[in-house]
């Protein structure tokens, strides 16, 4: 079993402090108090895993950390900042997004996650840019993916397109393709929590590509089609949240399983969360369970407050 019996106690107990605190009654000694439950019962629910968590309020810049700044595999959570260097090279040369991008045939390989490719076919095409980024953020599509990486000149570009940005942990190295090569590369395309959730940060403030840009894409997020089951299996029914997953299970080797978002808390506020999970002995379904599992304290903790 992913969830032990400490695990419900803490669960069960960082409930009951939260329920015990109102905004009114909360003071200097009772927030404290809710912050070392809510830690230890998030890093109680790593087992058989690597987990690592880094949680913002926009608003306030209160955070929580479990191994925060642990450098963790990206995976497809690196099509986040891929799209933030595509938007940003759009502003700088002034290309549209309904600009027509060239997809050979020779991209279109087997064996990889592409909803574009399943949908149009294996003979070349061409496509707006702003449909490659829906299908990169949308539905992390591994071709359009590198296509995009190709236009914005390699990963070694969108690695210092980030690092100028200000956040240098997040490291970009290789595309989909070489990843699919060697599994182990995963931990070249590496980020802290901490690090990706400052990124969000950033992005939400329109720091990093203009307010159109960054509007057009927070809505794609919105509408992300593969995160169901890790931070908005979270959160109530109905929050927006605005996420982009990785996952990775090679045949020879553990699991990874990753999400990172913007929610939006009650009050109106906002949550910038990033979970990572690598190194699972777990199948993907208690991998999902343990972010979702996570998510859920985090915001009960953020939405109680």
């Amino acid at each position: 079993m992913l969830r032990t019996r400490s695990v419900y106690f803490s669960i069960i107990t960082l409930i009951q402090v939260i329920a015990c605190s109102s905004p009114q009654s909360a003071n200097r000694e009772t927030e404290p108090e809710q912050m070392t439950v809510l830690v230890k019962a998030i890093d109680s629910i790593g087992s058989n895993m690597k987990l690592a968590l880094y949680a913002t309020e926009l608003e306030t810049g209160e955070s929580i950390s479990v191994n925060g700044d642990t450098a963790m595999p990206m995976q497809s959570t690196f099509k986040f900042p891929l799209a933030l260097a595509v938007l940003h090279q759009c502003e700088v040369q002034n290309i549209r997004l309904d600009t027509s991008i060239q997809i050979y045939a020779t991209d279109l390989i087997e064996n990889t996650w592409s909803p574009m490719r399943d949908s149009l076919g294996t003979k070349s095409f061409r496509l707006p840019l702003k449909d490659l980024l829906y299908f990169v953020t949308a539905c992390s599509d591994n071709i359009a993916c590198d296509v995009l990486f190709r236009f914005c000149g390699g990963p070694d570009q969108v690695d210092s397109f980030i690092a100028e940005k200000g956040f240098p942990d997040i490291e970009i190295r290789n595309t989909e393709a070489e990843l699919h090569e060697v599994w182990q590369r995963q931990y070249k395309n590496s980020t802290s929590p901490h690090a990706m959730s400052e990124l969000l940060l950033a992005f939400y403030k329109n720091k990093v590509v203009n307010k159109e840009h960054t509007d057009y894409l927070l809505d794609l997020m919105l509408h992300n089609k593969t995160g169901d089951a890790r931070i908005r299996a979270g959160v109530p029914e109905g929050t927006p949240v605005a996420d982009k997953t990785g996952t990775c299970y090679p045949d020879n080797g553990p699991g990874t399983v990753n999400d990172i978002a913007i929610v939006t808390l009650p009050n109106g506020n906002h949550l910038a969360l990033s979970v990572y999970i690598t190194d699972a002995h777990v199948d993907v379904d208690h991998g999902q369970a343990a972010i979702a599992n996570a998510t859920r304290l985090v915001y009960r903790y953020f939405a109680g407050k």
